[in-house]
């Protein structure tokens, strides 16, 4: 992993910019480009931001307005999503043409003929982390010639560190962050498919938290049945009934294991999807925006194709994939609930092996460690019964959540038709 450090390279300074192209929070970016890369339309704010004329921006590689401050990592990163049809997203520094530099939020979407991107003027807690990060990432490229490939892998290796198991999880935050960071300076209300979504979002990280939870006491408990034939053997004959109990919680055990991985894969499943999910909303709520904004733009070139259908297509695809992506969440839901269903009666069956347990053991004389033992398993299922009960609860509030939403989105659309 590499190292905070502001050590030039050879001799080479990172060019932090001599001042700043200027645009507001109102405004959004847009350009399409073919599937190479060249420019094939684009916004008033793109061409006056980036100080290129028309002719100079139409036709031209989007690396035009690349900052030499920019990690090759992060635009293999963006390429590797979108050749693989992936939509995504990224904090970008970018060049103008007289070297002044502008920060933007990009998500970039592919479609039929190329790609299409939307920026937006970013600000919040993140922006200055990633502005850090990529100091240090391109001072290691530099200093150490790393390809894209090994900078990318360093990139996720770092999100991992500051809590983003992938880059669909940082992308996913970043873009939602953005949007409320957008609404909090234009002082507008949030959209109401970004409130509920947000709602969801937080719902299901509480389920991974919950599971997170009663996963680590299972593993801390998992070996006590074990302990309690060990220790039912030291006592001869007079353990005879321990031995039969913890024989019994043993078979029980094992149900148990099998349903934790099957809660385990649940939970996880949900998890992703939600994650898409708020991408998919987020995407949908800028393709309005931009839509909005460039049939109103007065300061367009008439001669340059903006795209506008292209833009309308994008807002209802990704509207009818938030649909979809709802549906599959209230079936996860639906399955989990079931998951969570079953642990319980497995618990309720621990519990009556574990009074029998207890009351075989009240008759012997000596029985300190197997109370103790017993202690334990009443540790673990009073953890395991608490998780689930309010698992459950946040569950059957992640299906009025996408339900809530589905209904959001299908009037969305509908108006705007």
């Amino acid at each position: 992993m590499y190292k905070k450090t502001k050590v030039q390279a050879k001799g080479e300074i990172l060019n932090t910019g001599s001042g700043e192209s200027i645009f507001t929070f109102d405004e959004l970016f847009y350009s399409k480009t073919d599937k190479k890369g060249i420019i094939l339309a684009g916004n008033s704010v793109f061409q006056r931001v980036s100080q290129f004329s028309w002719d100079e921006l139409i036709g031209s590689p989007h690396n035009k307005v690349r900052h030499p401050d920019m990690p090759r990592g992060v635009f293999y990163l963006l390429w590797k999503n979108l050749l693989a049809g992936t939509p995504v997203g990224a904090f970008v520094k970018n060049k103008s043409k007289h070297g002044l530099y502008y920060w933007v939020y990009a998500i970039a979407l592919p479609v039929a003929d190329g790609f299409i991107s939307v920026r937006l003027k970013p600000g919040g807690s993140l922006l200055p982390i990633v502005m850090q990060e990529y100091i240090n990432l391109r001072t290691l490229e530099l200093k150490e010639k790393l390809s894209p490939e090994k900078s990318h892998d360093l990139l996720l290796g770092r999100l991992k560190e500051l809590g983003f198991p992938t880059y669909l999880n940082f992308m996913s935050k970043a873009l939602f962050d953005q949007i409320e960071n957008r609404c909090d300076h234009l002082k507008t209300q949030l959209p109401q498919t970004i409130k509920i979504m947000r709602e969801l979002h937080a719902s299901c990280s509480e389920v991974v938290n919950r599971s997170r939870e009663i996963l680590q006491a299972y593993r801390q408990s998992m070996y006590i049945p074990l302990n309690l034939e060990i220790s039912s053997a030291h006592l001869v004959a007079e353990g005879a009934q321990i031995s039969v109990v913890a024989n019994q919680y043993q078979k029980m055990a094992t149900d148990t294991r099998n349903e934790m991985l099957n809660f385990e894969t649940m939970a996880k499943k949900v998890n992703d999807q939600v994650e898409i999910c708020q991408f998919y909303v987020g995407a949908n709520q800028l393709m309005k925006d931009v839509e909005k904004l460039l049939s109103t733009d007065k300061n367009n070139n008439d001669q340059v194709d903006l795209g506008n259908k292209d833009i309308t297509t994008l807002s209802k695809q990704y509207m009818d994939l938030c649909i979809e992506g709802m549906k599959s969440i209230k079936d996860i839901v639906v399955q989990f609930g079931k998951s969570c269903s079953d642990l319980q009666t497995i618990g309720s069956g621990l519990e009556l092996v574990r009074i029998t347990g207890k009351i075989e053991t009240a008759k012997l004389n000596k029985a300190n460690e197997i109370s103790a033992l017993l202690e334990d398993l009443k540790k673990f299922q009073a953890s395991l019964t608490r998780g689930l009960r309010h698992l459950s609860e946040v569950n059957i509030s992640m299906g009025h959540q996408s339900d809530e939403l589905t209904e959001q989105l299908i009037g969305q659309g509908a108006s705007d038709r």
